[in-house]
């Protein structure tokens, strides 16, 4: 089985997305080989 190394959170200040961080990290715990990256998701359609 494959173990998670990387979990990639979409971000954009919500309360949704904190919560989602929030979770993220406490399903990480203390295990330093998995990274969490948050991808800033803006709702502007002008890149």
């Amino acid at each position: 089985m494959n173990k998670i190394s990387t979990i990639l959170v979409p971000f954009d200040f919500s309360e949704s997305a904190k919560k989602a961080l929030e979770y993220a990290v406490a399903f990480t715990g203390r295990d330093d080989d998995i990274q969490i990256v948050l991808a800033h998701v803006s709702g502007h359609g002008n890149f």
